[in-house]
């Protein structure tokens, strides 16, 4: 039987080169890096996956959206590819959890490399305040169909956030 722990995941590269693993942000998917990781090759090899809740990834109770139980998936990915060190590279929602596995698994990181994100909010009331829009917006997507779900999609990439990303595609 398949571990239910084991994230939807692609390594690209040579397996015995330095190896880097990429963490996507929120609403993404492995497949985000598909660009970025072309930079890398053939110098290093590459491991992207989907996070829980993200691309092909299944979530099988909701302790797995947990940063310490998505931690724990995480290296338990990166033990069963017989990975026991590599760079990080982290974006977003990726890069708020590469802080913590850098905090609680340091000995499988060499290097790491953390964009737009932060290690959390300092201010008890700003930290409440984004606690609260947090759980709205996932009251808001628990509730969804899949009409609003895609209305949903499309108010978050006319983010300004994401300008540059209708350059580059259609959303």
């Amino acid at each position: 039987m398949e571990n239910i722990n084991l994230l939807n995941f692609h390594i690209e590269g040579d397996i015995s080169k330095q190896k880097i693993l990429f963490l996507h942000g929120f609403m993404g998917s492995r497949l985000d890096w598909n660009e970025v990781i072309e930079n890398f090759l053939p110098d290093y090899c590459c491991l992207t996956l989907d996070l829980p809740g993200h691309g092909q990834s299944k979530i099988y109770d909701d302790e797995q959206y947990r940063i310490e139980k998505t931690a724990t998936i995480v290296i338990d990915t990166l033990q069963k590819n017989k990975i026991s060190k590599c760079h990080l590279i982290g974006y977003s929602m990726g890069g708020r959890l590469a802080y913590f596995l850098l905090v609680h698994y340091p000995e499988y990181f060499e290097k790491a490399i953390i964009e737009s994100a932060t290690p959390g909010i300092i201010s008890t009331t700003e930290r409440r305040e984004r606690i609260l829009n947090d759980y709205e917006l996932a009251a808001k997507l628990d509730e969804m169909n899949q009409t609003r779900f895609n209305d949903f999609l499309s108010e978050w990439y006319n983010l300004d956030l994401f300008k540059s990303l209708k350059n580059d595609s259609e959303i």
